[in-house]
């Protein structure tokens, strides 16, 4: 892989406050923006307003991200392909950035391969640290996985045909994920009428209320 890579950067990791970045703020993304295989850009937190942003690391649509270290081996090296960012986002010292040479290698192709199972063994074979420690990988670890590489056209093809085929995953990922985040909501509002006294616990849940409000979560499906 070193013959398809130009560049790689590890970003910066300040202090940061613990919740998202607010229209206009700045950021610094969490391992949870790459770890999925998919950029999420709302895996973030807020800049401190008394710190100046690092803009050589802001975020941008085209970029190929990698985790660089987690506690966990099975997110060290996954990828992501930043598809589209709206918000003003800085590269943590958690990941790398990878700049590849455009003219061998497709961007979207290239994180499908990182994540491929093959090259997964490669990177869990060698990650550094003790067992229940941070696991981290090292530029080389990557520069030295090898994988045949067919035509640019092929890599687009590839990457096309799995879109068609996982679209009806991401749909359903999608409505699963709203479908979480209403019930949270619900549950913050339970609560909050519970300790109000708005609601008796011992007998709200016998009048149907929780199930419609379940079924209004439902009805996202």
């Amino acid at each position: 892989m070193r013959f398809a890579i130009k560049r790689i950067e590890q970003g910066w990791s300040p202090d940061c406050e613990d919740r998202q970045v607010e229209p206009g703020e700045w950021g610094v993304l969490k391992l949870g923006s790459i770890t999925t295989g998919r950029f999420r850009e709302d895996a973030n937190k807020a800049l401190p307003s008394s710190l100046e942003p690092r803009r050589e690391y802001t975020v941008r649509a085209g970029d190929v991200l990698v985790a660089r270290a987690s506690g966990s081996p099975a997110l060290v090296g996954k990828a992501c392909y930043v598809d589209r960012v709206t918000r003003h986002l800085l590269l943590s010292d958690k990941h790398y950035r990878i700049e590849l040479r455009l003219d061998r290698y497709d961007p979207e192709y290239f994180v499908l391969a990182l994540n491929s199972s093959a090259s997964r063994t490669i990177i869990e074979q060698q990650l550094s640290s003790a067992e229940g420690m941070a696991r981290n990988i090292g530029q080389n670890v990557i520069k030295n996985i090898w994988w045949s590489v067919p035509s640019l056209e092929t890599q687009r093809e590839v990457v096309s045909y799995l879109k068609r085929a996982s679209a009806p995953i991401q749909s359903a990922e999608a409505k699963i994920q709203q479908s979480l985040a209403r019930l949270d909501e619900l549950r913050s509002s339970l609560i909050t009428a519970a300790v109000t006294g708005k609601i008796d616990p011992a007998t709200w849940g016998r009048r149907g209320m929780t199930e419609r409000a379940l079924a209004s979560v439902g009805e996202l499906s």
